[in-house]
């Protein structure tokens, strides 16, 4: 049982630095006069944090023992999960042609 819980223990912070390292990667790349929406960074940390915890859940066999490595990796894989998201959007846009618009102020724009 004391397995279990260590384990559960282990995703649970992979999950939270995940979190908060693309939360940091997400404000530094916002302007520091501009208002950032709610939603942005509940997106910005889920993503990093399920990024992080797939990486901690894939690679917990091969690195069981050296867990230091492991949450490590889950924060660098927090930081890459904002990147890709990105890069996959910048992709779409240039590539297959399809036009995202970001709402600055969080919303659904019905104008156009």
């Amino acid at each position: 049982m004391e397995d279990k819980i260590l384990l559960i223990k282990i995703f649970v912070v992979s999950f939270v630095i995940a979190s908060v390292a693309g939360l940091a990667r997400l404000l530094r790349s916002y302007p520091t006069n501009e208002q950032i929406p709610y939603r942005v960074y509940i997106s910005a940390m889920l993503n990093s944090g399920v990024f992080g915890l797939i990486i901690a859940l894939l690679w917990y066999h091969s690195y069981s023992d050296n867990l230091t490595f492991l949450i490590g990796i889950s924060a660098l894989a927090g930081v890459g999960g904002i990147t890709l998201f990105d890069f996959l959007l910048l992709f779409i846009q240039k590539k297959i042609g399809i036009k995202i618009v970001v709402d600055k102020k969080g919303g659904i724009n019905d104008d156009e």
